[in-house]
């Protein structure tokens, strides 16, 4: 049997929408969507018998379709058309862009059936979500900001609401819409259909889901083949492998790893590295060489090379002239006398007094002051 044989025969024996239950006018729309999925399955059969759901499912499985396909079955069977202001079915989402996003495949779905709806985000023209709000319309998509600013301005109520959907509610809480959620909750009737889409239940939404829920029915799209959650395989490296490396149950586990030459891995006497955790080693510092004694005999290599500096450090010796031969019968120049040198003079004793000048002639001496 071929593989396209075999996709066709297992998508045979998949229920069809029409044997989920939805009208056939809904159905008309989803030729794009042959099979429901696993989600789908599963959460669209309580939606149309009015329980509340708790679904958990990740991106792309499904779950936009899940809650708008039995909402709109709901709300054209019977047609009640709604009253002014007045809708019967709200879906809350955490971004405008989402809430834009799940209007379109609302009128989508809605194609070939009375129901009315609007996408009331605040990034469209605001005058044309108030008339159709004044209109009456069974749908209002929005975020939960923007719904309670809708309910400070009169522009809807909620007395006449059967059915609630809260799409993405564990982002809506990690974007800090908690106290929006409980101002909501004080304005929604009792008797309500209420349905939570998340992608991850943690404390803080089954803490929502208690006070929200009245007796729901939890799915998860991870346990829907039976059996527990599938875990997520993380491709590791194949000495990381633990269990794709063993062959018979003979060998171990963990492979291995080669180590270069200079972690020292191989020299004899060490041990051996750890597969996967080799680490660096250093080496250990050497002392500085102490400095030889003064009294330690000489090294004649040593001697050898500091008298070879040494001769390359000293200028050439200057060449010596050779004396001159007097000729035969010249006279013998006598030798050069050094020049006397002066005597030194002696050194007077205290300072030289000047000679006394003789008084001109004509002139008297001063006479001297005696003692």
């Amino acid at each position: 049997m071929g593989t396209r044989a075999a996709l066709r025969q297992a998508s045979s024996t998949l229920p069809s929408f029409l044997d989920l239950g939805l009208l056939e006018p809904i159905c008309r729309t989803l030729d794009l969507f042959p099979r429901p999925t696993l989600i789908q399955q599963h959460v669209i059969p309580p939606l149309l018998d009015g329980t509340d759901v708790l679904a958990i499912a990740p991106v792309g499985a499904g779950k936009t379709a899940a809650y708008l396909l039995p909402l709109i079955h709901r709300l054209a069977d019977p047609a009640v058309t709604a009253s002014q202001r007045e809708p019967r079915a709200i879906v809350l989402t955490a971004a405008r862009d989402r809430a834009e996003a799940i209007g379109r495949a609302l009128g989508v779905f809605a194609r070939f059936v009375l129901v009315r709806h609007v996408a009331a985000a605040d990034s469209g023209s605001w005058n044309k979500q108030s008339k159709e709000l004044r209109g009456g319309v069974e749908v209002v998509v929005t975020t939960p900001r923007q719904l309670i600013q809708l309910i400070r301005e009169h522009a809807l109520v909620m007395r006449a609401l059967e059915i609630i959907v809260l799409d993405d509610v564990d982002l809506m809480i990690d974007h800090g819409m908690s106290q929006d959620l409980e101002r909501i909750e004080n304005e929604l009737p009792d008797n309500r259909q209420t349905a939570f889409f998340v992608e991850i239940a943690d404390e803080m939404v089954r803490n929502y889901a208690r006070t929200w829920l009245q007796d729901p029915v939890e799915i998860d799209a991870g346990t829907l083949r039976g059996g527990d959650r599938e875990p997520v395989r993380v491709e590791l490296p194949h000495w990381l492998d633990e269990e794709g490396s063993k062959q018979d149950g003979k060998q171990d586990g963990k492979q291995k790893v080669e180590l270069p030459d200079w972690l020292g891995a191989d020299e004899p006497g060490r041990p051996g590295a750890k597969a996967g955790k080799a680490k660096a080693k250093t080496k250990p510092k050497q002392p500085a060489a102490a400095p030889p004694p003064e009294d330690a005999p000489p090294d004649p290599e040593t001697d050898a090379i500091l008298q070879d500096l040494d001769a390359a450090d000293m200028p050439p010796p200057a060449a010596k002239t050779p004396a001159r031969v007097p000729a035969k019968g010249a006279p013998a120049k006598a030798p050069a006398k050094a020049p006397a040198k002066a005597p030194a003079k002696a050194a007077a004793k205290g300072p030289a007094k000047a000679p006394a000048r003789a008084p001109a002639k004509g002139k008297r001496a001063p006479p001297k002051k005696k003692g």
